[in-house]
């Protein structure tokens, strides 16, 4: 028997994510575990894993299906319901999630961008290698369901006319040569004369802690009226919690800073809620 839902106002909120709803499509064409999800959208576990949370606690998903793979409970979902009220064409929901996403995320939507992630090669005037070209993906499946108008490069491949390009930089200063060239402009900046520590110029902090990174959104030094997003850790795990922060939590890391409102730059401090040994979640320290 076919059910159909009809969809309230933040029952649609829950579903603006772009990789949430591509989820649901995918639970809704066969009961899966979140790791074949994850497979056939080529993103990270632990973010579909914090995904399929999110549709379960929203009631758009459910169990039906527990089996046990190597010690551990692996559920399978399926798709609560087999009609949602409310059709779109791809394009008509591309259009309907951007409108329910924060002004500067939309920006990004609208005009694209360039993805700036560390060369795997040692390069740079620090001569260090980048390992976190994978977050890269999760970022540009996020960021490609808003918009086709992304495209990604390493830091070594980025011309100075790419600079004046929108830019979402992944990788702090010692693996990413872009953002070592605007570390000094980011109100939240790292160190790098006392061990890449994170340094606010909002709360006067600094945070030390691996699983610690920053979300920051700045006007382009390269080029007025365009947007420099930086998604960086003092590790490489404070970088995967500083995405999860901007794929899970677009409404709360495009707010002013706690301590000085003018600015949209954040601190984040990444979380294993499920004990898997990946992040999963994030605390907003500032």
């Amino acid at each position: 028997m076919m059910t159909r839902k009809g969809l309230l106002e933040e029952e649609l909120k829950a579903l603006a994510n772009p990789l949430r709803f591509k989820i649901l499509k995918e639970v809704a064409k066969k009961p899966s575990y979140p790791k074949e999800v994850a497979r056939r959208l080529g993103v990270s576990e632990q973010l579909v894993y914090y995904h399929f949370d999110k549709l379960e606690k929203a009631g758009f998903i459910q169990v039906v299906g527990v089996q046990e793979i190597r010690g551990a409970l692996a559920k399978r979902y399926a798709a609560k319901y087999d009609e949602l009220v409310i059709r779109f064409t791809d394009s008509e929901l591309r259009d309907e999630v951007k409108r329910s996403l924060p002004e500067v995320l939309r920006r990004l939507a609208d005009e694209g961008g360039i993805i700036v992630v560390g060369s795997p090669d040692i390069h740079g005037p620090l001569l260090s290698r980048a390992r976190d070209q994978h977050l890269a993906v999760d970022l540009a499946v996020f960021l490609g369901s808003l918009s086709r108008r992304f495209k990604a490069k390493l830091d070594t491949e980025v011309k100075d006319q790419d600079l004046k390009e929108n830019l979402v930089c992944v990788g702090g200063p010692t693996v990413n040569t872009v953002t070592w060239r605007i570390n000094k402009y980011l109100p939240i900046y790292f160190d790098l004369e006392h061990e890449n520590r994170i340094t606010s110029k909002a709360s006067g902090k600094t945070y030390s802690e691996e699983v610690d990174g920053v979300v920051e959104f700045i006007e382009n030094p390269f080029k007025e009226g365009k947007v420099v997003v930086v998604l960086a850790g003092k590790r490489i795990e404070g970088t995967r919690a500083s995405v999860v922060a901007f794929i899970s939590r677009p409404e709360e890391i495009t707010e002013g800073n706690v301590y000085d409102h003018s600015i949209k730059a954040h601190v984040v401090e990444g979380l294993d809620r499920d004990s898997d040994g990946l992040i999963d979640d994030v605390e907003v320290l500032e």
